[in-house]
């Protein structure tokens, strides 16, 4: 049974949880604890009592000019939104100007190719092909072709529906690797477990303007996209999933490493990342930044929103300068995003100039810990203009949150810049889901989760929410999570929801 005890959940300390800033960061291990078999939770039991239908992916198919791709089959959530892609091509071929028949080559197209073209594939398995795009073409597969990887080494090159596989651990690194302006690499199933990286540019020049969108991504060994800078990159409607490490190669597994500059990270759904299914238990989280010791790992102008983070073994955004006294991470935006995760704590800002933090909803923190954490970094960056406003942020647990700065002296969560409106409760449930990740881990190969584009609303309107938020502090954010209008009623709700 859900208590009312409401608890402190938003802190200015420092947690158990103080990842390091290269690649062995420690991992978080959760506490082991008997899974209650065949019990069903508060959250469970709630299931069938929200349905939510949305149009948002038809809007944000207008929003980044992916006419033409729309046909592409996706999975659609019971909240109306599509993420991901099921691999089975975009069958569109009106504007094909060249097509690829079953078992010819398309390296040899795309070399014979003029800028601007349409390169059609026929279903075909080239699992032990690597494709180079040094063109400004488009490659689409219409129907399932399976390539082992590709390469855009130019730009506004768009690598359109193909199933990449991979090959032996490492070789190649990346599903899709990226240089160059103005790329779009949509829907791609990318399954491949010698993979490191689902699509990268970890050691290019990451460009500016590229999009990545509706691609399924799973089972790749470390990260599911991996950017080190670049500008203007935008990550939306993507299915990331079941990414484990394999091979012991002793790197963090995270959903989504994205440095640079004014990036959007929206409506991706992000789930089961079990630490304990790799063979090292790695740092896992949805989302991470860190500084690197010469200040190259920038990240500044990020707006993460409206985004599904649930079943994850650390946290859903973990963003530290904690190297040297600079504000090399600043500025994001953080907005109405749903975070189910188990780590310390389920965000930590670690020496941060400038967060908006508005409208999500966070579930878990059970270990102790906070939901939010907001530290001065070791380093000695100060984290300031921190502002977090009408926030729900449910817990496990009853335990006091207040941990305090590393002398121990709690300091108030006062000295936000802004601290309103944020509900807070507990639901024990929470304990019981997060003892059945933990001492039941088993890979998922189910792309959408039904129950959680609808327990998660159910939890939200167990407070106080309904035209209880206070004006928000961005004008950007117009949808709920999933694509309802915000705002319906006298105010904004509290959460990641809008009820009406």
């Amino acid at each position: 049974m859900r208590s009312t005890k409401t608890v402190l959940t938003l802190t200015r300390g420092d947690g158990p949880d103080r990842t390091a800033a290269a690649e062995s960061s420690r991992p978080v291990r959760a506490p082991r604890r008997a899974a209650k078999r065949g019990r069903l939770t508060a959250r469970r039991r709630a299931l069938a009592a929200s349905t939510v239908l949305a149009t948002v992916a038809l809007a944000l198919l207008g929003s980044t000019g992916l006419t033409g791709t729309a046909s592409a089959a996706v999975p659609a959530a019971p909240n109306g939104t599509s993420y991901g892609t099921d691999g089975t091509g975009n069958p569109k071929t009106s504007d094909c100007t060249k097509t690829v028949a079953a078992g010819g080559s398309i390296q040899n197209a795309i070399n014979g190719a003029a800028a601007g073209a349409v390169i059609c594939v026929k279903a075909a398995d080239y699992s032990g092909a690597s494709l180079t795009i040094d063109k400004a073409v488009t490659v689409r597969a219409n129907g399932v072709v399976k390539i082992k990887s590709a390469v855009l080494t130019s730009g506004n090159a768009t690598l359109d529906g193909f199933t990449i596989v991979g090959g032996a651990a490492g070789t190649p690194a990346a599903g899709v690797s990226i240089t160059g302006n103005s790329n779009k690499i949509v829907n791609n199933l990318i399954d491949g477990h010698g993979l490191r990286y689902g699509v990268s540019c970890y050691q290019n020049k990451c460009g500016s303007g590229t999009l990545i969108a509706s691609n399924t991504i799973t089972r790749i060994n470390n990260y599911g996209l991996y950017m080190l800078n670049g500008d203007h990159i935008t990550v939306e409607r993507n299915n990331i999933y079941n990414l484990y490490d394999s091979v012991n190669n002793g790197l963090d597994v995270d959903g989504i490493r994205l440095f640079g500059t004014s990036h959007i990270i929206r409506n991706n759904y992000i789930h089961d990342l079990n630490s304990k299914l790799s063979v090292s238990e790695p740092h896992l989280d949805c989302m991470q930044h860190y500084q690197n010791d010469d200040g190259s790992d920038r990240a500044a102008n990020i707006t993460i929103e409206n985004n599904y983070c649930v079943r994850v073994s650390g946290m859903c955004l973990i963003t530290k300068n904690n190297i040297h006294k600079a504000y090399d991470l600043r500025d994001y935006t953080f907005q109405g995003n749903v975070c189910q995760t188990y780590g310390w704590q389920q965000v930590i800002l670690s020496g941060i100039d400038g967060v908006t933090m508005e409208n999500n909803t966070f579930l878990g923190a059970t270990q102790g810990g906070p939901n939010v954490t907001v530290q001065d970094d070791p380093s000695g960056a100060v984290s300031k203009n921190i502002r977090i406003r009408n926030n729900i942020m449910i817990r496990g647990d009853s335990k006091n949150a207040s941990i305090g700065n590393r002398s121990g002296a709690p300091i108030a969560s006062g000295d936000l810049a802004d601290n309103s409106k944020n509900a807070t409760w507990v639901d024990t449930s929470l304990l019981d889901d997060q003892a059945a990740f933990n001492n039941s881990p088993t890979p998922v190969t189910t792309p959408i989760i039904d129950k959680d584009f609808t327990t998660f609303r159910t939890e939200s309107q167990q407070g106080n929410v309904l035209n209880q938020g206070a004006a928000m502090l961005t004008s950007g954010l117009t949808a709920d999570i999933d694509g309802g209008a915000r705002v319906r009623g006298s105010a904004v709700d509290i959460g990641a929801y809008e009820f009406g």
